[in-house]
């Protein structure tokens, strides 16, 4: 797949006004760049054999976060009007070069101070052990799925949106979700396979939804004491929540603590640095 971010293009302009020839730019998340030819007319993408057009260069650097890929000839936007959620979808280009996922007209990953992959590993870390089973109740661009499965068996990742899934088809930064031997892309509503589930399939679940108003039933404690069921004797489950220093987030902190411990869950530890709460069914597991 060949991309251009607002971002990239901005920097290209940039080479064009003051002379470069030639700068990289980032196109995967293990750090592989891709060299651009800077011409007097616009650019050469040598990685795909690509020109692109000053226009085209003017058109797509503002905002700086749109994300744009190449395809049928022509640069589109990666924006879409979900069916699910009745709300448009789309990938928003960060400056440190992950993607987040916007819905509805905000951005689904922390992106300010800090990149969107790093956020998702900090989620992971969070987590003293993860092995064996793994859950991931809402799979968005797959970041948090990805990292778990450098250290667990297998994951399963569930995304109800198939214009979210139409969008890992177009970075670079989801592509392994579908290539990755251990990682298992499941397309329905999480609240169905979650009551389809045995008791006790997995290990360890991360549950990182979207925001209360778009999916309420994810935050209830019915649905804390199906996953509950779902996690083996000593599982664990990390909830990411939001920032703990917002008015928001620390009201969510405290009434989904309350709503975990109700539902069953033996003790619930915020966890500031990751945004979020491990809950664990029996006892803590190091």
């Amino acid at each position: 797949m060949t991309f251009l971010t607002g971002y990239d293009c901005q920097r290209i302009l940039a080479a064009i006004l003051t002379g470069e020839t030639v700068l990289e730019r980032l196109i995967g998340p293990d750090g592989t760049t891709a060299t651009v030819d800077i011409l007097e007319t616009g650019c050469h993408l040598l990685d795909s054999d690509i020109s692109v057009s000053l226009e085209d260069l003017d058109r797509m650097a503002k905002p700086a976060h749109g994300y744009f890929l190449y395809d049928d000839g022509g640069w589109h936007k990666q924006v879409a009007f979900s069916r699910s959620t009745k709300l448009q979808v789309g990938l928003y280009a960060t400056e440190t070069g992950t993607p987040a996922l916007m819905v509805g007209g905000f951005p689904m990953h922390r992106h300010k101070g800090i990149d969107p992959w790093e956020s998702s590993l900090a989620m992971v870390n969070a987590v003293p052990r993860v092995y064996g089973r793994v859950l991931d109740t809402t799979c968005g661009l797959g970041y948090v799925t990805q990292c778990a499965a450098k250290r667990a068996v297998r994951v399963t990742t569930v995304e109800v949106d198939p214009a979210v899934c139409d969008l890992h088809h177009a970075s670079p930064w989801s592509a392994p979700l579908y290539t990755s031997p251990n990682i298992t892309v499941v397309t329905e509503s999480c609240l169905t396979f979650v009551a389809s589930q045995p008791s006790g399939s997995y290990d360890v679940i991360f549950h990182d939804p979207p925001t209360v108003q778009i999916a309420g039933d994810l935050y209830s404690q019915t649905f804390y004491a199906e996953l509950l069921r779902l996690l083996s004797r000593k599982g664990v489950l990390f909830h990411y929540i939001g920032s703990p220093e917002s008015r928001n987030g620390s009201t969510m902190m405290r009434g989904t603590k309350r709503r975990l411990s109700e539902a069953g869950f033996e003790k619930v530890v915020q966890v500031d640095s990751a945004f979020g709460l491990i809950a664990y069914k029996g006892g803590q597991v190091f």
